[in-house]
Formats: C-alpha cells, sequence, structure tokens
C-alpha cells in the first residue's frame, strides 16, 4: 500500500559501527493512501564475524489494509533490507514477503513466512509483529572496509490482496 525507505550511512570502526538516520520520502503509494510505513529506528551491529540490522517500523498496517485482512481477504508485507557500499554497490541483502491474513472461524490473525506461521490475538499484535525487524544477519564484517561508508536501506510495501492478485504478485517476488 506503500513504501517507506530509510537511508543509514555508517563507518566501519572497529568493532563498533557508528550510524547517522535520515529519512528519505519516497514516490510510490496507491491512491487515498492514509499513511506509508516509515522507519522509527534503525541500528546495526557486529556479532559472530557478520553485520546486523535491527530496524523498528511504524504505520505499517493502515486503515485499508486492516479491513481487508479483517474481511478474511489477506495482505503481503514486502521487505528489503540491503548493505550498500561505495557507487551503490550491494555489499549484503536480504529480501522476503509475509502473508497476513484474518481467520475468520478462530478469530486469529496469521502472519505466514518462509518458514513459519504465527497466530496472533489481534490486528495490533499482527502489527507489532511485522513492524520489527531483529537481528537480520546482511554480510560478513571482512566484506568491510574500515574507512569506507556503507548505506543501510530498508524498503517496505504493505499490499491489501485478494487471492487473485496474489497469485500474480508471488510470480514477482
Amino acid at each position: 500500500h506503500g513504501t517507506g525507505m530509510v537511508v543509514l550511512t555508517m563507518r566501519y570502526v572497529r568493532p563498533l559501527i557508528l550510524v547517522l538516520l535520515w529519512l528519505l520520502a519516497t514516490g510510490w503509494s496507491s491512491a487515498g493512501a492514509a499513511s506509508r510505513p516509515s522507519v522509527a529506528a534503525a541500528s546495526v551491529h557486529a556479532s559472530g564475524g557478520w553485520l546486523h540490522a535491527d530496524v523498528q517500523l511504524r504505520d505499517l498496517i493502515d486503515e485499508r489494509t486492516a479491513s481487508t485482512i479483517d474481511s478474511g481477504l489477506s495482505g503481503v508485507c514486502a521487505y528489503e533490507v540491503a548493505v550498500l557500499g561505495p557507487d551503490d554497490r550491494i555489499v549484503g541483502r536480504r529480501v522476503w514477503t509475509l502473508e497476513l491474513s484474518h481467520d475468520l472461524w478462530e478469530d486469529r490473525y496469521v502472519v505466514t513466512g518462509t518458514d513459519r506461521e504465527l497466530a496472533l490475538p489481534s490486528l495490533a499484535a499482527m502489527d507489532s509483529v511485522c513492524s520489527r525487524i531483529t537481528d537480520l544477519r546482511l554480510a560478513p564484517i571482512s566484506q568491510f572496509r574500515p574507512d569506507t561508508e556503507y548505506r543501510l536501506v530498508v524498503v517496505v510495501e504493505v499490499l491489501p490482496l485478494g487471492a487473485e492478485a496474489q497469485d500474480r504478485l508471488s510470480r514477482y517476488i
């Protein structure tokens, strides 16, 4: 339903990563969008020889998407998190989608990813789960140079979809 993107500029300094944050407004959103997803907080850290990211999003599930999910149709939340080096070269990248649905018979909300399904008691709980990206492993620390700037780019799209639109979208994701 909307796209939020944040660019973090970081410089690797043994062993800490310093992060400066600025928010970029992005261009795509469907007509009548009440809000766009945005990044409330983001950080990166080194662990086990890898660069990891933690991101807290906000305004992920808007009224239109909530209404669609509550009606029994589902939605999709698509994520892309990438570390870009000089000349926008990709150093590390993760892309995934979550299906958001409401089981009307059991009155529970379900978030389905590639490796798990999570049943939740409310739409607010679903929004909370989908809004937190924690300990996302992005790239080996050995790929980073101490005196080079890198950017962490976070792109999120939330789309309320019927079954036909989901099938069409899944061919591209």
